[in-house]
């Protein structure tokens, strides 16, 4: 499948919240640096913030975003998919080794 999606997500659980988070990172960015984005070019926040307000995400920090008070995990990935944003396997693998305590 060609890589063709300007953003990726990766699902995670921030357990200061005690909740579960979307990461959202541009594809560009992840593919050169493989890490958090700290901010969205000018271009790319034109582009993510209807997205965002659509499915309703809340911006928590660095490419976290929290869910609607109503919403499920498995209800966001649907909306994601549905407006273009793919989940990534890599992209994945990070964030789960995030969450991994040392």
């Amino acid at each position: 499948m060609p890589k063709t999606s300007r953003f990726i997500y990766a699902k995670g659980r921030d357990e200061d919240i005690d909740q579960d988070v979307i990461y959202i990172v541009s594809r560009v960015h992840w593919d050169e640096e493989h890490c958090l984005q700290d901010r969205l070019t000018n271009g790319e926040m034109n582009a993510l913030k209807p997205i965002l307000a659509t499915i309703g995400l809340m911006e928590l920090m660095e490419s976290t975003y929290e869910l609607p008070p109503t919403s499920t995990i498995e209800d966001i990935e649907i909306e994601l998919k549905d407006n273009g944003v793919e989940h990534d396997k890599d992209f994945q693998s990070f964030i789960d080794e995030l969450g991994v305590e040392e």
